[in-house]
């Protein structure tokens, strides 16, 4: 079985997961809008921890860089996996005997990863994941109740933001691993960590300014004013020459896509964490 594969098998794990949570719980929008918070959360992590401290390196043998080579890794492990095991532990309420029982799946996963030459350290250990796992998860479920208490609105905005930040950096990551379009910092040789790293800072930035026009400001008309923002900052960006597009792809395709994450983001935000989630 190729490598890929087992990424493949994963994700089809994690929506499995998710799939079922949502089946028992009969409730979609809050719960795959916790999915797409709890993934990014887990993206936090693997900044530092992959992109910034090169802890370890995903091998799904799709690309000859070995930072292309992890991105894609990342995107499948971080958001199918860790996103559905934060919905499932969250929506479940599951007692804290059952955060062992899930840290030694992952060790198990990440050594049968190693084992067959998907994946390999470099100073990460198994046990590291499984520490991370645990604290990952009870982080995850004193998040979600929380959230099912609707107490507590910076905690909503905080979830928000999050999710702001899939919808802006989601196609980045694509288009980069597409070879259309990638950030210039000279930071790293490596074109993919340097377009990766600058480009996670940058879209948190945007990510900001929709928090700050949508959740806080309220009002109808401050709701298109990050359109402004980020034709601005794009533009600035690409006159600087940080900002590189290739293969036919250009500012007017970016400032689209942009336009249509705002759009679903003010969709999610207005229907969404508005009611409680069903026991």
């Amino acid at each position: 079985m190729s490598n890929l594969s087992y990424y493949i098998w994963l994700a089809l794990f994690g929506v499995g997961i998710f799939s079922y949570t949502v089946y028992k719980k009969k409730q979609f929008t809050d719960l795959f809008l916790f999915f797409l918070a709890a993934s990014v959360f887990s993206w936090i992590g693997e900044y530092f921890v992959l992109y910034l401290f090169d802890a370890y390196i995903y091998k799904p043998s799709v690309f000859t860089d070995p930072f292309a080579e992890s991105t894609l890794g990342h995107l499948i492990t971080n958001t199918f996996f860790w996103g559905s095991t934060a919905v499932l532990v969250g929506a479940f309420s599951l007692r804290y005997h059952w955060f062992f029982l899930i840290s030694a799946v992952y060790m198990s996963f990440d050594i049968l990863f190693i084992k067959v030459g998907a994946y390999e350290h470099h100073w990460w250990r198994t046990n590291m994941t499984g520490i991370t796992v645990i604290i990952f998860l009870i982080i995850i479920k004193k998040w979600f109740l929380k959230l099912k208490e609707h107490r507590y609105e910076f905690l909503r905005n905080i979830t928000l933001l999050l999710v702001a930040f899939f919808f802006i950096a989601i196609d980045t990551y694509i288009l980069l691993l597409l070879g259309k379009q990638h950030y210039r910092v000279d930071w790293y040789e490596n074109m993919y960590r340097d377009s990766t790293v600058f480009s996670f800072l940058y879209h948190a930035g945007i990510a900001l300014v929709f928090i700050f026009f949508v959740c806080i400001l309220k009002k109808w008309y401050w709701k298109i004013s990050p359109i402004l923002f980020f034709l601005l900052s794009d533009s600035l960006l690409l006159n600087m020459k940080i900002l590189i597009f290739q293969d036919g792809w250009s500012f007017f395709y970016l400032t689209l896509t942009r336009i249509l994450a705002l759009a679903i983001f003010v969709l999610l935000e207005k229907n969404t964490l508005k009611q409680e989630f069903q026991n």
